[in-house]
């Protein structure tokens, strides 16, 4: 018999119980639904967050920040970092006038709130900075100023809360923008906005806001609250962790300088030679700044931080898939089992007409490879059906503003690996019973009753 004819009897046999045919099936397509949606699920989380912050992220740039360990006993200093926020809400907030509480200082204010004066972060020495540069592989090093907005106003009309504000500092490769451009370093009259801000506008399109009036809010502990005035030269790509505002490095320092926040050296960006730096020149560059009581963070480490916790929940579901899939082979254990029963007189009857052990043993492995084919292939298709169907809802209720991210991607090669992966359990799953039938005698088969 040629692997043709066994695999048209084989596809014929599978149909003699239909019902029990059907039932093996369709647990072994849950199975691989379940394991083709939890990989679409993976590769579409990841897609998207790498999106999402490959835009933000400048892969040869390492912050630098003092070691805490270094620092005196006392409260833990409120550092530059943004507030606490729901990553996903980027809707911007209306901007509402602090209210003043009069006659009370702000030294009495901070000891209202923690009870003891908040003790100030270390300071990076220049000794520190001019040591860096002269490290193999540092390209430039910038102080990192973090200027305090209070809000933006555009066109003279309602005021916003600012999230927080990115900096163009020299050596700032190029982020994709949604129009427009970023601000040069050197640029002090104009800034880039975020997306998010052009619904609160009324804005469609991101070009409509090029060239509009800027009114920034600047806060200073000497003359009160100050204004800038700049023009919109470009509309950041939708992201929610994009920036609220990117200023060029210039304006950074003016603003910074204008509200004191320059008496002391609080952190560093440190630019790498290589666009593309390799592992271990970063974590050279790395050791090397620690070796100065410092301590630096690499930017791309943030992207390998959430694809590995995408990887390890992806892992965890893909174990419970494996599960579903394993329970349903011992549902073809059965089927193929109750086959050779009810099939002993015409297994004996092949095999009196000269059809050999190997024959018989390869009927019934093709058999249960066919059925884990068309589990695994129907556990595929309904996947990529459901994908196709969910992906707008998801996008709409989960990333509202976000355009139609596709949240489960299905990829030929996992749709591939889960059909093959279903055959090959099958027809593992099929060896018992293939064996079984393979070694029984074609006299004792042809008086079974």
């Amino acid at each position: 018999m040629t692997w043709l004819d066994t695999l048209l009897m084989a596809s014929s046999n599978l149909w003699r119980s239909r019902v029990r045919t059907a039932l093996t099936l369709v647990a072994l397509a849950v199975g691989a639904l379940t394991v083709m949606l939890t990989l679409a699920l993976g590769a579409g989380a990841q897609a998207f967050i790498g999106g999402q912050l490959g835009g933000l992220v400048q892969v040869n740039v390492l912050d630098v920040y003092p070691s805490w360990s270094e620092s005196s006993s006392g409260s833990e200093a409120s550092t530059d970092d943004p507030p606490s926020t729901n990553p996903f809400d980027t809707t911007p907030r209306e901007y509402k006038e602090p209210r003043t509480r009069v006659g009370i200082t702000a030294e009495e204010e901070g000891d209202s709130i923690s009870g003891e004066p908040f003790s100030q972060p270390p300071a990076i020495t220049k000794r520190q900075m001019a040591a860096i540069e002269q490290i193999s592989g540092v390209s430039g090093v910038s102080i990192q100023y973090s200027p305090q907005i209070t809000y933006l106003q555009i066109d003279r009309g309602t005021k916003y809360e600012i999230q927080y504000v990115d900096v163009v500092f020299p050596g700032y490769q190029k982020a994709a923008t949604a129009a427009g451009e970023l601000p040069a370093p050197t640029d002090t009259d104009c800034a880039t906005l975020g997306y998010q801000y052009l619904s609160a506008l009324g804005l469609t399109e991101p070009t409509e806001a090029l060239g509009r009036e800027l009114t920034l809010g600047i806060s200073t502990q000497v003359g009160g609250n100050r204004t800038r005035t700049l023009s919109i030269c470009g509309v950041t790509a939708t992201s929610f962790l994009g920036p609220s505002l990117i200023l060029g490095y210039d304006l950074a320092e003016q603003i910074s300088r204008l509200q004191d926040r320059t008496s002391q050296i609080n952190a560093l960006v440190v630019v790498l030679d290589e666009r593309q730096p390799d592992p271990a020149t970063v974590e050279f560059v790395q050791a090397a700044i620690r070796d100065q009581k410092l301590e630096a963070f690499y930017s791309q480490e943030s992207i390998e931080l959430v694809t590995g916790m995408i990887t390890t929940a992806q892992s965890v579901l893909l174990g419970f898939g494996a599960i579903a899939l394993i329970a349903a082979t011992i549902g073809i254990v059965n089927t193929l089992l109750m086959a050779v029963y009810e099939r002993t007189r015409e297994i004996g009857l092949m095999k009196a007409l000269g059809l050999g052990r190997g024959g018989i043993f390869r009927l019934f492995l093709t058999e249960a490879a066919a059925i884990g084919f068309w589990g695994g292939l129907g556990g595929v298709l309904l996947a990529t059906g459901l994908a196709t169907i969910a992906n707008p809802l998801l996008a709409s209720w989960l990333l509202p503003g976000y355009g139609d991210p596709e949240l489960l991607v299905v990829r030929f090669g996992s749709a591939l690996a889960v059909v093959v992966g279903a055959a090959a359990l099958g027809s593992l799953a099929g060896t018992l019973p293939a064996l079984k039938a393979s070694k029984l005698h074609p006299i004792e088969a042809l008086r079974y009753e």
